[in-house]
This record gives structure tokens, C-alpha cells and sequence, in this order.
């Protein structure tokens, strides 16, 4: 009885407009928990309703009082002009004024009520931004897609990813936010991280900006790794291991930036980077090419730019065959 009493003062901050959106959702749950609980709220709802309706109907009939008002003041202010409603147009507003508050609740029943159902973004050839319900901003890698929810619910906010993403989680230390992928899990409250489900065949790995997430497999949750910023994460998703290291990538989130730092690292490393932000086929035609070593610094730069760089700097020549990009050269020791 002590729990229908609270739910009842719940009801009566909803109709009155005073309910937070935790409030209406809690109050969501509630009804749909039980058919008893939806008949409560029922007959709650029917009685506010005929007590608005009546408060309002009142409210509008005294329209006649109102104009012999207002042509008293009339006869005193020959100047002044008010507007008066005909029978008709009163009539009008009435309905009017009625439908929206039968019309208003009714939408609220409807938003929270109801099941959610799922919605997915998916980033075919180019990099895409999308912002989920709860206010966290996504952006995904060409050829990744995300699951998620029009709505999360009281407790979690969970979604599903498949590819490369980088996340900036709304805080909301009520409500973790969870990455499903596979039987791996990330666990965060409110962080910035990198996550790309396709390093190579069977691993992840999950980059940390700031903020500190927690790694686990839903087999063994009581297992959590732990991240703090410039850490990364390897899930080996076949073997449910974790291995954690520092990140010595400083080009991890280049797909995003088309910002690279290349310190003295080796033109094989290079190229690997460059086919994987741009998504271009170029190919070192002489093995030891690989060796050669460049610093530079690429902010921004169109793939054709970045090429005439490589080829200014260091002794090669570059050959385009459709969309094929051949490096050629003698190579370095």
C-alpha cells in the first residue's frame, strides 16, 4: 500500500506538468509492471481529465462577463479596442483547449509507454557522425555501423558496434554506458575513447583520450581491465583475453583528424596508415622501400599532397594505375 501511495503522488506531479523525465519514467516502468498498475493510473487519468474539462468549461463561459467588461471600459475609453470571441469562435476554443489536454498526456503515454525499438547508423564509404538519445556523440569509421535504442532505459545505456568508432559519452554517472561487441563489453560513465573492432582478424582494440572505462567479457564479469588515458586495450575475442599497453600510436585517431605525426617511422608504416585513413591501394614495389624512414607532419591534407611530399623527400618515384598507387625505387638500407 505504502508503494501505490508513492506511485499515486508520482501520478499526480505527472498530470500537473511537475514530473522530471526520470520521474515519468519511473512511472512508465511502474505502469507497465503490472495490469493493476496500468488500471490505477486509468482511473487517475479519467478523473483528471473530467476535473480539467469542467475547470476549463467554466473558465471559458465566463467569456460573457469578460465583454460586458470590457464595454464598460469602453464607454470610458471611447480610444481603446479589445478584441471580443463570437459564440462560435468560443465554442472553438473550448474544443480547442480541450483536445490538448486529452492530447498532451496522450503523447506522453505514448513516448514512454511504449516499447523502444532499434535504430542503426551505418558509415558506408565515408566517415559519419550521428548523436544517440542520451546525447553522446559517435562517430564511426567508413564501413562500421552502431545499434542502439531511440530511448535507453532507467537504468543502462547499451549499444552495439561493429568497425571503428570514436565516442565522446555524455556523464551521467546514474546510467553507465556499455559498448557491446561480441561477448566483449566496455563500460564507461561519462570518458572519450577509440574502439576499432577490425585491427585484424579475432582482436580489438580500444584507445583511451581521457576519462577511464572498464573492459570485461560478459562470461567473466567479475574479470575488468582497467584503462586510464593513454592506455590501450587488445581483446582477443575467440580466447576472451585482455592485454593492456601503453599507446604508442600517435596516428589512432587520424582516420578521424586526417592529422598524422611521422617520426622517423618507416615508409612501410607510412603507407599502412595512409591506405587505412584514405582508403587508397598504394603498394611499395620494391620490398626494401619499406625501410626508408620519414618525419613529417600531414594536417589535413589531401592523399595527392601527402604523395608529392613522399616523393620530394625521399628518392622514389610514384606511378598511378587506375586507382592503384605505385612507389617505386632503389630503397634504403
Amino acid at each position: 500500500m505504502e508503494t501505490n501511495k508513492s506511485y499515486i503522488e508520482l501520478i499526480t506531479r505527472y498530470f500537473s506538468g511537475e514530473a522530471s523525465g526520470t520521474e515519468m519514467q519511473e512511472l512508465a516502468d511502474w505502469v507497465k509492471s503490472a495490469p493493476v498498475n496500468r488500471k490505477i493510473f486509468d482511473e487517475y487519468r479519467r478523473t483528471w481529465l473530467s476535473i480539467e474539462g469542467s475547470s476549463l468549461e467554466a473558465a471559458v463561459n465566463t467569456n460573457r462577463e469578460w465583454e460586458q467588461f470590457f464595454e464598460k471600459r469602453s464607454e470610458n475609453k471611447k480610444t481603446s479596442r479589445f478584441f471580443i470571441l463570437s459564440p462560435f469562435m468560443s465554442r472553438v476554443v473550448r474544443i480547442a483547449a480541450i483536445a490538448l489536454i486529452v492530447l498532451i498526456p496522450a503523447f506522453f503515454l505514448y513516448l514512454y509507454f511504449t516499447p523502444a525499438h532499434t535504430e542503426k547508423v551505418i558509415a558506408e564509404r565515408s566517415m559519419t557522425e550521428t548523436i544517440l538519445p542520451d546525447g553522446t556523440q559517435v562517430t564511426l569509421n567508413s564501413g562500421s555501423f552502431i545499434e542502439f535504442p531511440n530511448r535507453f532505459d532507467r537504468n543502462i545505456r547499451e549499444v552495439k558496434l561493429s568497425g571503428e568508432a570514436y565516442f565522446e559519452v555524455h556523464h551521467d554517472p546514474a546510467k553507465p554506458f556499455i559498448i557491446s561487441i561480441g561477448g566483449a563489453r566496455i563500460r564507461v560513465v561519462g570518458t572519450a575513447f577509440n574502439v576499432n573492432t577490425h585491427v585484424r582478424e579475432g582482436c580489438m582494440e580500444v584507445v583511451l583520450t581521457h576519462g577511464k572505462v572498464a573492459l570485461y567479457y560478459i562470461e567473466k564479469p567479475a574479470e575488468q581491465l582497467m584503462l586510464v588515458p593513454g592506455e590501450k586495450a587488445e581483446l582477443f575475442k575467440g580466447q576472451a583475453l585482455m592485454r593492456k599497453s601503453i599507446n604508442q600510436d600517435e596516428n589512432y585517431m587520424a582516420w578521424k583528424t586526417k592529422k598524422f605525426i611521422f617520426s622517423n617511422k618507416t615508409l612501410g608504416v607510412v603507407v599502412h596508415d595512409l591506405n587505412n585513413v584514405y582508403h587508397t591501394d598504394i603498394r611499395l614495389m620494391n620490398g626494401s622501400l619499406s625501410s626508408c624512414r620519414l618525419t613529417a607532419t600531414f594536417d589535413n591534407q589531401t592523399i595527392e599532397s601527402i604523395l608529392n611530399v613522399l616523393q620530394s623527400t625521399l628518392d622514389i618515384g610514384i606511378t598511378r594505375k587506375g586507382s592503384t598507387v605505385e612507389i617505386n625505387g632503389h630503397g634504403c638500407e
